[in-house]
C-alpha cells in the first residue's frame, strides 16, 4: 500500500523493539515458527498428498 512503512519499517524498526519487549524466542515464534506453519499448511482435499504418485 503506497505511503505506508511496509516490511522494510517492521524488519529494520519494529522487530528490534518487539525482541526488547518480547524476547528473541517469543518473537522467533511469532515471525519464524508461525509463517512456516503457515506455508506448509496444506488443504484436507488435496487429491495428491499421501498418493505416493506426486504432482503432475
Amino acid at each position: 500500500m503506497p505511503g505506508t512503512p511496509g516490511m522494510p519499517y517492521l524488519l529494520r524498526r519494529l522487530r528490534p523493539r518487539l525482541e526488547q519487549d518480547l524476547g528473541k524466542q517469543a518473537l522467533d515464534t511469532i515471525l519464524v515458527a508461525n509463517a512456516a506453519r503457515a506455508f506448509a499448511w496444506r488443504t484436507p482435499s488435496d487429491p495428491y498428498e499421501g498418493s505416493g504418485s506426486g504432482r503432475p
